[in-house]
């Protein structure tokens, strides 16, 4: 797992807990200076871990370096992987596709960014000004993405074709805070005095009222049960 703490004031680092084969555990670290990775995904084939900077992203990798210590490990940024990525603002949801395939990126300012990796093709680019992307989560086929913005329906995207296949509209008294595949249903948590879940399967929808505030949830790999707490 990797996570940013502040040390020294003003001094940010990157820390990286590897587990080994073995059941060697060993802990590394980099300094990112000043700069706080705000949000972080980790590629899941180990192509590295994207963290988002206020001004940009960067993409961090790990190295085994030559020598008899197999629980050795080198932190380095890799400044060329991202230039698309290197100058467009904060990040606010970062993510890879289950098999790393592709990349998705939504801004602060709006912007909703998509990339084929690691050849950083354009998929989908979508500025939008008005809003700013909360989160986002790709199926796991890798064929939809859905979108959450801090205003408007969150969408979801056809990745083969590039374009917008279903809004899910909120209601007046409603917000969406989080938003998720499983491996049917897309899932959105709606915040509200009345918390409740809403479930549709691309575009067959169904809600379900609960007389609790929700905080967090989880899902079983079928989907049957959602727990809510």
């Amino acid at each position: 797992f990797t996570r940013s703490i502040r040390i020294m004031g003003e001094i940010y680092m990157l820390i990286c807990c590897c587990c080994f084969d073995d059941g060697g555990v060993q802990v590394f670290r980099l300094g990112t200076e000043e700069q706080v990775p705000y949000r972080m995904a980790v590629h899941p084939r180990g192509d590295g871990v994207l963290c988002a900077f206020p001004n940009g992203c960067r993409l961090v990798r790990w190295e085994s370096p030559e020598g008899d210590n197999p629980h050795s490990l080198v932190l380095r940024s890799d400044q060329e992987a991202l230039v698309k990525l290197n100058d467009v603002g904060l990040q606010l949801a970062v993510s890879f596709s289950g098999e790393g395939s592709i990349l998705a990126t939504g801004g602060e300012d709006g912007h909703l960014r998509v990339f084929k990796w690691p050849g950083m093709e354009t998929v989908i680019e979508e500025p939008d000004a008005e809003t700013s992307v909360k989160d986002l989560s790709f199926s796991s086929d890798e064929m939809f993405l859905v979108v959450n913005r801090s205003s408007g329906p969150s969408r979801v995207w056809d990745l083969k074709s590039s374009e917008a296949v279903a809004n899910l509209p909120r209601e007046q008294v409603s917000d969406f805070f989080v938003c998720q595949f499983a491996l049917v249903y897309f899932l959105c948590l709606k915040c509200t005095s009345d918390s409740y879940i809403s479930r549709e399967k691309y575009l067959a929808s169904a809600d379900f009222l609960l007389s609790l505030t929700i905080v967090r949830f989880s899902l079983l790999q079928q989907c049957k049960v959602i727990t809510a707490k």
